[in-house]
């Protein structure tokens, strides 16, 4: 079944996201991990509405996602690609799992899978790379390509922008879904709040 956290005792507030820069070895490893929770945790159907809908594509998706990821280092390193690796890690393991690319003005958001029980879990890796992106001198410009429509519509959410095809572009100064803060850009409804993680799987 998905986890049910007590909403007082099974969670904790800090002030910056776990998201943790990863090597390729231990980037395959987090895979496997997650992928054990996602059996144990995340795919039980909910019934009703396009929250319902949602979810289910959510979970559709996961394990293709996730097939993705676990090829990413090795093909990385015949094709002599540049990735960085990030994992979103909650008491030792991990949660949620992104790929990115530093492109010209802009960072690539190459590949992101979240385990569909942890709620909000895609949102706080974004907002990650988009202030990585500030940090390297992007204005916090993102690009990515949806896998599904349910995820175009998360993105959409978010305040990326359709450019082409399946392509979205996330430009933060241009987009009410996003503030700019002192310690960097946060989504808006997250602009005065910490972040909320769960600390028992």
């Amino acid at each position: 079944m998905p986890y049910k956290a007590d909403p007082v005792t099974d969670h904790q507030w800090i002030t910056d996201p776990p998201v943790k820069l990863r090597s390729g070895e231990e980037f395959m490893l987090d895979a496997n991990n997650l992928e054990m929770l996602f059996a144990k945790y995340g795919a039980t159907e909910q019934k009703g509405g396009a929250a319902t809908a949602q979810w289910d594509d959510h979970v559709t998706e996961f394990p293709h996602a996730l097939a993705r990821i676990k090829l990413a280092p090795e093909n990385a390193k015949k094709s002599g690609l540049s990735e960085l690796y990030y994992s979103y890690m909650v008491v030792g393991q991990p949660v949620g799992m992104m790929i990115l690319i530093e492109k010209f003005r802009y960072i690539s958001i190459q590949d992101l899978v979240t385990l569909p029980s942890v709620a909000d879990c895609g949102g706080l890796m974004v907002e990650f790379a988009v202030n990585l992106s500030e940090r390297k001198g992007n204005s916090g410009k993102l690009k990515l390509t949806a896998a599904t429509k349910g995820a175009e519509k998360a993105y959409l959410a978010m305040g990326f922008a359709t450019e082409e095809a399946n392509v979205m572009q996330l430009t933060p100064g241009s987009s009410d879904k996003w503030s700019k803060l002192e310690s960097g850009w946060k989504m808006a409804k997250y602009a005065n709040k910490g972040y909320r993680i769960i600390t028992s799987l």
